[in-house]
């Protein structure tokens, strides 16, 4: 059958096979490009923005518990006074998170773990409010103890 051709339609029907491999191998390309673009931009909206506030909020919790160690230990007005305001940020980092978790239907992680963290903080300000009661305590019962100190040795005189 391409004996009877000539050798222009010989090279030319060559030339267009040669166009529609072209043409299909472009078409891939285009089609693999167009997912990596869609890729980086996912990446560039959901996940970097999602690692950046789980960082934050890993950040403030540590900070948290550091700093209410720190007025366990130290009863120290200072520490409490930090706690406090990193829960509040916190609470805010949170915020933020479940905001961002809500407009991507991706983020099914990072909604949980906000989830899970809410609670947790709710638990630790709960807890952190007994603390202070239970300090309040200790400092009310160590000025009756100076107090009934100060009777007994000025009696002993």
């Amino acid at each position: 059958m391409l004996r009877k051709r000539t050798l222009g339609t010989k090279l030319g029907a060559a030339f267009g096979v040669l166009l529609l491999i072209f043409a299909g191998v472009g078409l891939v390309s285009w089609h693999t490009m167009s997912e990596a673009r869609k890729t980086a931009h996912s990446l560039a909206r959901e996940a970097a923005p999602e690692m950046v506030a789980a960082a934050s909020i890993e950040r403030l919790a540590q900070r948290i518990m550091y700093d209410i160690r720190g007025y366990a230990y130290t009863l120290e007005e200072s520490y409490l006074e930090e706690g406090e305001a990193h829960l509040k940020e916190l609470a805010k980092a949170l915020e933020k998170a479940e905001k961002l978790g809500a407009q991507y239907s991706s983020l099914e992680n990072l909604r949980e773990g906000v989830q899970k963290a809410s609670e947790a903080l709710a638990l630790y300000e709960q807890t952190l409010e007994e603390t202070k009661v239970a300090v309040a305590s200790i400092e009310a019962s160590r000025k009756e103890r100076e107090k009934a100190q100060e009777l007994f040795f000025a009696n002993a005189r």
